[in-house]
Parts: C-alpha cells; structure tokens; sequence
C-alpha cells in the first residue's frame, strides 16, 4: 500500500513541478527521489517535451531496483553520487561514467567552529567537569555500530562517560534497557540540531562507530556529523572502513577495526591517554574539512552539471 500511495503522490507532484517548471522557464531539475524523478523525465517526454537536464543523487546503489530506477539511471543526464563506491558500482550500468560525479556531504564550519571551551560547554549541558567524555550524535539504528560503542565502555575507565545524543523515543528507551548494566553511559535522547556544536565541544572523544556487517554503513553513507565532529575540533575515532575512508584517515582521527568494542575502546583510550595526538588528529581534520563546506560541494556540483 505504501508502494501504491507513493507513486500516486509522486505522479501528482510531478505533474504540478512541470507545470511550475514550465511556466518559470528553468532549465534543470535536480532529485534525488527515485519515483519523482522517473514521472519528471516521463511525463515531460510524453507530454511537456521541455528542453531540461535531468540531474540525480543517488545515495546508494543497487542492481536489483524496479524498473524506474533503471529507466531514470539511463535518461539522466548527470548523476551525482556520495561516495567513489558508488561511483564504481554505477559504471556497471552507466556507459559513461563522465557524466558521474562523487560529492560528499558537507558542513557549515562557522555553525560548528564556535568560540566556547570544554568546560563553559560542559557547563551549558549540565555535564561533569571531572569526566573523561566521548560523545556519539546521531539515530540508534544497528548499520551505526552504537552497540559496540555501549559494549567498548565496559573496557575503558570508571572516569569515563560515553553520552549519546540522539535517537527516536522507543529506540533511545530499548537502548537503555539493553545496555542497563553499563553503568557509565548516558543518553539524552533526540536535542535541537542548534545543540550540536555544544556536544562536540564538550567531548574529549567523537567517536563514528559504524559497522561493516551493512553495506549502507560500509560503502554507501557520508556521514554528516563525520563533517561536524571535522568542523569542531575534537578528537575523533573512527570504524575503518571503505566509507569513512575516503575522507578520514590515520592523519585526521584514530582509525579502529569495525564490530569490535575492545578496539573500538584502545582506540577512544589512545587519545584520552595522549593530548598531543588528540591536538595533531584534531587540528588536521578542521583543515581537511575546509574542502567540504555546503558552499564548495554546490559550486562543484554546478560547475559539473553546466
């Protein structure tokens, strides 16, 4: 049914964009739903035959889709794609691979990069000044790792505390009951988006703990608190996988083995243990970022799609 309710509102907002788009004579249209985007380029060949570029963003890649998915894959005329795995596995299906470009998330540094100190932030949260802190933002689902993070806690010192912000009400409730015996670690649960920058510079650690078991985890995804944690400066630890690579690396973060708490938490002590490291990891992820600005992805994408 929800199949069903989908295409019919996709095949109604279609109709009323071209009529939009007709009217204030534009040029492109850029999606990134898959259903929209097929009535868009079928319904304007059928009917409309407006002179438009169709641009898509795809965020993931599977050779098993429905026959729209295939059908938008060969009329678009640009295709942009998060990550270069992405990239690799549409060249399976796309002639030109010319007309594929990889653009990452991205962040808005100056909402990140905020002039307040761990313990006026602390202070901010209602958090201990006396704590070791790693902080993990970001949805309780599986693909994230967050239960290895819960289990890494057991190995690391009674000082420390693991917060998690973030997370839909049941799950954040079924989180704390699965992980009721680790005694030092805290969620608060979903927080405004204008909270986060707060997190992360109330932490001694950020940690991005995705698994490997889920290919939207390893190959697909672009983390954007991965950019956030980059913009403020802290510390970060990192599952290594093919994902998290291609922007992070072992000069920007401490890079652990997926689906493993022991590691997961040598990897978080590393830092807490060695502030130069915490310093040089920190100071080189805020510069790498500077590439990966909302700005500098839309500029690229433009000057691609022209």
């Amino acid at each position: 049914m929800k199949n069903i309710e989908g295409s019919s509102r996709s095949f109604l907002l279609s109709l009323k964009y071209l009529f939009f788009i007709k009217k204030n004579k534009f040029t492109h249209i850029y999606c990134r739903e898959e259903k929209l985007l097929f009535f868009l380029i079928f319904y304007n060949k059928l009917f409309f035959r407006l002179p438009l570029k169709f641009i898509y963003e795809a965020h993931d890649f599977n050779s098993k889709k429905s026959f729209w998915y295939k059908y938008i894959l060969e009329k678009s005329d640009k295709v942009i794609v998060l990550t270069k795995y992405i990239k690799s596995k549409f060249a399976e299906v796309i002639q030109n691979t010319n007309n594929v470009f990889v653009s990452p998330d991205g962040v808005n540094i100056k909402k990140f990069d905020i002039e307040i100190s761990k313990e006026e932030a602390r202070k901010k949260l209602n958090l201990p000044l006396g704590k070791k802190i790693i902080v993990y933002i970001g949805l309780l689902y599986e693909w994230k790792g967050v239960q290895t993070l819960a289990e890494s806690s057991q190995y690391l010192s009674d000082n420390s505390m693991i917060v998690f912000v973030g997370g839909k009400e049941h799950h954040v409730e079924d989180f704390k009951n699965k992980n009721i015996r680790y005694k030092n670690i805290l969620l608060v649960g979903s927080r405004p988006h204008e909270e986060m920058p707060f997190w992360i510079k109330s932490a001694d650690v950020v940690v991005l703990p995705n698994t490997a078991k889920e290919d939207i985890s390893k190959y697909y995804t672009s983390p954007l608190k991965m950019f956030e944690y980059m913009a403020g400066k802290t510390p970060i630890v990192a599952s290594d996988l093919p994902s998290i690579r291609e922007i992070l690396n072992e000069g920007n973060a401490v890079l652990v083995e997926p689906d493993n708490s022991k590691k997961l938490a040598e990897g978080i002590s590393r830092i807490l243990n060695n502030n130069e490291l915490g310093v040089k990891i920190s100071e080189q992820s805020f510069f790498d970022v500077q590439n990966y600005t909302w700005r500098e992805r839309s500029e690229q994408v433009i000057d691609f799609i022209k």
